[in-house]
């Protein structure tokens, strides 16, 4: 996302924000934040609901339903948020849940999406709602944002970039290219 951002200008690095143990003390204490984040939201959407509405609709119905809940648990309950942010984030619970599928663990969906918020929040500084449209405080460097909205997400940050879609898409065809489809006799939720 930073590259395209980039190519675009529609991101200007600055520098680093933070030095010395102030930037270990953010960078530690931001990473046990969406470290937390991440199995927290990952149990919920694809922990054991995932698993107990796969038995009984089948994992991709069931991934379908929680990724849309996901979804509009964003659009609806963050302050600012709109329908590409809520979209991306649904579709983001997708990806997660085909990561479930291939791999049979959630430990890839659990990691990814703390480093990706991580990454997003702490380390390029991008706005988030939850923050009301603003940076985090401690984020580790000095990122302008600038350009439409459609682009840089705007106070949204870019999950509700129209990029994010492309992303997502290069995030999908590269993990079925790492990791092909494992054929589960033990699996009883196998989708097919």
């Amino acid at each position: 996302m930073m590259v395209l951002l980039r190519l675009f200008g529609a991101a200007s690095f600055e520098g680093v924000a933070l030095q010395g143990q102030t930037l270990a003390k953010f960078a530690l204490l931001w990473a046990a934040a969406f470290l937390l984040l991440g199995f927290a939201e990952e149990f919920v959407y694809r922990g054991y609901s995932q698993a107990t509405l796969s038995d009984g609709m089948g994992f991709w119905s069931a991934a379908i339903l929680l990724s849309a809940i996901f979804g509009a648990v964003h659009y609806f309950f963050k302050p600012m948020e709109n329908w590409m942010d809520g979209l991306s984030v649904g579709l983001f619970g997708l990806f997660w849940c085909f990561t479930l599928w291939r791999t049979r663990t959630l430990w890839f969906a659990i990691g990814f999406h703390a480093m990706s918020d991580y990454a997003d929040m702490v380390l390029f500084a991008q706005p988030n709602t939850g923050n009301n449209g603003q940076r985090l405080t401690g984020h580790l460097l000095n990122v302008s944002y600038h350009g439409p909205e459609w682009l840089t997400g705007g106070p949204r940050g870019t999950e509700a970039s129209v990029l994010e879609f492309l992303i997502l898409i290069l995030l999908v065809l590269a993990f079925a290219r790492v990791y092909p489809r494992i054929e589960a006799e033990h699996v009883a939720s196998d989708p097919e």
